[in-house]
């Protein structure tokens, strides 16, 4: 039995692609619903200036936010007709979202060890040169990524026959 044509290959990597979209934002809905009601009680009635409040609410709503344009912009990006420019566009925002958003996390955690290691300025410095560092390294590596091609079905990296992916 031979190897799938490709275009099977890019339908199904489409398929899986459009799938996990669904179950994350179903996921990330369900979060945002089941826990408005403490978000409402702890998180909205602090100060304007608490960064804390300003990293959560970006952390629960823009992904949110993303993934309901991914449904959007999914069913656009596919279909063949999207322009390299805007496929790129795509492709770097997202990955930019990404790195935002592990950086915010990131600087949440940090505040953590910071606090419990008695707000001593080594902690501070160490964390914030790993921080830096896997920042740069991220930035760098979206560079790399901008430099990839992108086909007509505006898929970033070439898809393995499912074959060598499943089996």
């Amino acid at each position: 039995m031979g190897s799938p044509d490709p275009f099977t290959n890019y339908a199904k990597a489409i398929r899986d692609v459009y799938y996990h979209s669904v179950a994350a934002l179903s996921i990330l809905s369900w979060d945002c619903v089941s826990t408005l009601e403490n978000e409402v009680r702890y998180i909205w009635p602090m100060r304007a200036g608490c960064t804390f409040k300003w990293l959560y609410l970006f952390l629960r709503y823009i992904p949110l936010f993303a993934q309901i344009s991914t449904q959007y912009v999914l069913s656009h990006m596919v279909s063949g007709s999207t322009l390299y420019t805007l496929c790129k566009i795509w492709h770097m925002s997202m990955i930019g979202l990404v790195l935002f958003t592990s950086i915010a996390v990131e600087f949440i955690l940090a505040f953590r060890v910071y606090a419990l290691f008695g707000r001593q300025l080594w902690v501070t410095l160490l964390l914030g040169c790993l921080i830096s560092a896997e920042a740069s390294c991220a930035f760098l590596t979206l560079l790399s990524r901008y430099l990839l091609d992108c086909d007509e079905a505006c898929i970033l990296f070439p898809i393995l026959p499912i074959s060598k992916v499943h089996g």
